[in-house]
């Protein structure tokens, strides 16, 4: 019998095929969301930006920090300034460390399943562009 255990896939293909998983974090195991949202905005407003809407930073998730900065002060109509990637980087990820693991869930589920992968013998890997 073919029990699904995780987005189409089933005991018998892991069996057959996998020693490893590998997975993504954001939208995959849990949801970061609120706490990038805090991060984000406080990383703007340190460096004198409007706060961004929260559907716009939801749509730079998985992007660098460089990258996030990019689009952040482009959507404001504002031009980029030399050094201020690095210093949005630094600011959100000092933010980061006082709030993100409260502002994190993992996803019903998540946990239960890669404890049971773990104790299946599997390999347990995230691949992500977090710091922490």
């Amino acid at each position: 019998m073919r029990t699904h255990i995780w987005q189409g896939m089933t005991e018998e293909d892991c069996e057959m095929h996998y020693k490893g998983l590998v997975f993504d974090f954001d939208y995959t195991l849990g949801d970061s969301t609120d706490g990038i949202v805090i991060c984000v905005n406080h990383a703007l407003n340190q460096l004198g930006y409007a706060q961004a809407k929260r559907d716009l930073i939801c749509r730079t998730i998985g992007l660098h920090l460089q990258e996030v900065y990019q689009v952040m002060v482009k959507a404001q109509g504002k031009e980029e300034k030399l050094g201020e990637e690095e210093e949005f980087s630094r600011l959100f990820i000092e933010k980061a460390d006082r709030v993100m693991t409260e502002n994190t869930l993992f996803f019903p589920g998540v946990l239960e399943s890669l404890g049971q992968w773990k104790e299946q013998g599997y390999k347990l890997g995230i691949v992500t562009t977090k710091y922490r």
